[in-house]
């Protein structure tokens, strides 16, 4: 994988953004409309809703990117590779339940141990302590492999709407490709998660302003990586 430069990363999501702000704010909130109506009805069905929906998040910051081109109407396409996408969702849900069971584990014995020792007045609580902080640490570790595995899903999603195929695939196209840089590929995964994510310091309602360049600084390592022969609306600034 060629090394992609954050910087300019971030100036290109920020320059797409900018020419259609509005209707990114839109699909934003549509966005999390949908899934907070999903959580309040049941809270499992935000399971079924919320990866479709992402995915279409992914196809807009796509198409905004090669074609100027920003529908609310996309962000439903994600439901068209239903399949593909809660499979890659659901894999990457389990990964991270993995990771992080050890140290859940040891945190649930230690507060069963705290719990029975006041209770029986055993004098024991010192052993449950252990367990509960031993329990965080395993937690911290967990973030290791997660942060690693994570970071190899980068571009399944965008795989799987912008090539149609399945998630086996995509996940294996995505994988080929971060493995040739991994620690550019982490620093874009992480980079772009903190700033679509920057806005809730804002009174949580800057999420929606915020949440889109996620989308598109992701959509711009993806065209420079897979389809860098297709022009885009940066190409035409730039002529």
């Amino acid at each position: 994988m060629r090394e992609l430069k954050l910087g300019d990363l971030l100036t290109d999501a920020w320059e797409v953004y900018k020419t259609n702000i509005g209707v990114w704010i839109l699909a934003s909130l549509l966005y999390y409309v949908l899934i907070s109506i999903s959580a309040v009805l049941c809270y499992f069905p935000v399971f079924f809703v919320a990866p479709p929906l992402t995915a279409g998040m992914y196809l807009i910051a796509l198409n905004h990117l090669r074609y100027n081109r920003v529908e609310i109407g996309d962000l439903f396409k994600g439901f068209e590779n239903y399949g593909a996408v809660l499979v890659t969702a659901l894999v990457m849900i389990g990964i991270s339940i993995l990771c992080y069971l050890p140290g859940i584990i040891f945190q649930v014995i230690g507060a069963i141990i705290t719990q029975a020792s006041y209770e029986s007045g055993g004098g024991f609580e010192a052993i449950g302590v252990v367990f509960s902080v031993f329990g965080v640490l395993l937690y911290l570790a967990g973030l290791v492999p997660i942060f690693y595995f994570m970071t190899r899903f980068l571009f399944v999603f965008l795989l799987i709407m912008d090539k149609k195929i399945g998630f086996k695939e995509a996940y294996q196209l995505s994988k080929e490709k971060v493995q040739e840089g991994f620690w550019n590929a982490l620093l874009i995964y992480i980079v772009s998660a903190v700033v679509g994510s920057i806005g809730m310091f804002a009174c949580g309602i800057g999420i929606l302003f915020t949440f889109p360049l996620m989308f598109i600084m992701q959509a711009v390592a993806y065209h420079r990586l897979y389809t860098p022969e297709m022009p885009t609306i940066l190409s035409a600034k730039s002529q």
